[in-house]
């Protein structure tokens, strides 16, 4: 029979444990299939299979609770090496004995020290990890902003032209200086104050108020007032009668 266990070793393949009611069910069919003809094999193999899944089973390390059982273990050999020390008549025990347990007791010392310094790595890891991320994070966030802004702008922009070109249409099409013009909006999509009715108001306005025009619309103010005039006609898509 131990024979055929440790061969049972080299066939079990790796699986989810799945609770032994259903695990066992699953090890009875595979033993059969292994024994077909000899079923008290399979009656007996059966909780040996099982035990072997349930060891199998990967376990996830716990810090805290390792870190726990730990300080419980060296508590407890400290006690016994306390207590051995006091046990002056036991001539049982001798000094290579005490050195022994207390060496024991340095070791899990030092593993707990390993351990609590690993511990301390992979926090110092994660709230390295966690920091990097709120930076990408807030990198991505501004990212995002200027692509919002960019899409705000070539939008206004569209509007903008749309709006200025529609408003040049209207005014090329003007026959009188008595007939009404239309304003057009600057590039920020805002539209001038007291702008002239007609191209008689246009051609009645004076240096200051022409020079106010063309800094609304961002447009040179160089030149004579002849030339200022021209210059804020042809931007507004008139022609001078």
């Amino acid at each position: 029979m131990e024979t055929i266990k440790k061969k049972l070793y080299g066939i079990w393949g790796s699986g989810e444990y799945c609770g032994e009611r259903t695990y066992r069910l699953k090890c009875w069919n595979a033993l059969q299939r292994v024994f077909p003809n000899n079923q008290n094999y399979c009656i007996e193999l059966t909780p040996f299979y099982v035990e072997m899944a349930q060891q199998s089973q990967p376990q996830q390390l716990d810090f805290a609770v390792l870190n726990q059982n730990t300080n419980i273990l060296i508590q407890a050999v400290g006690n016994i090496t306390q207590q051995l020390t006091n046990l002056q008549n036991l001539p049982a025990l001798n000094a290579g004995q005490l050195n022994a347990i207390q060496n024991t007791q340095h070791q899990m010392q030092n593993t707990q020290h390993q351990m609590q310094t690993t511990q301390r790595q992979m926090q110092r890891q994660m709230q390295t990890t966690q920091h990097q991320m709120q930076i990408n994070q807030r990198q991505m966030q501004t990212q995002l902003r200027r692509i919002q802004n960019s899409i705000n702008n070539f939008t206004n922009n569209v509007r903008v032209i749309d709006a200025q070109s529609l408003a040049r249409t209207r005014n090329s099409s003007v026959q009188s200086v008595r007939e009404a013009i239309t304003p057009l909006p600057n590039a920020n999509n805002q539209m001038p104050n007291n702008f002239p009715r007609n191209t008689l108001e246009l051609l009645r306005l004076t240096v200051h108020k022409i020079d106010v025009f063309l800094t609304f619309y961002n447009l040179p103010r160089n030149g004579s007032v002849l030339v200022k005039r021209e210059r804020l006609s042809k931007f507004l898509g008139l022609k001078l009668i």
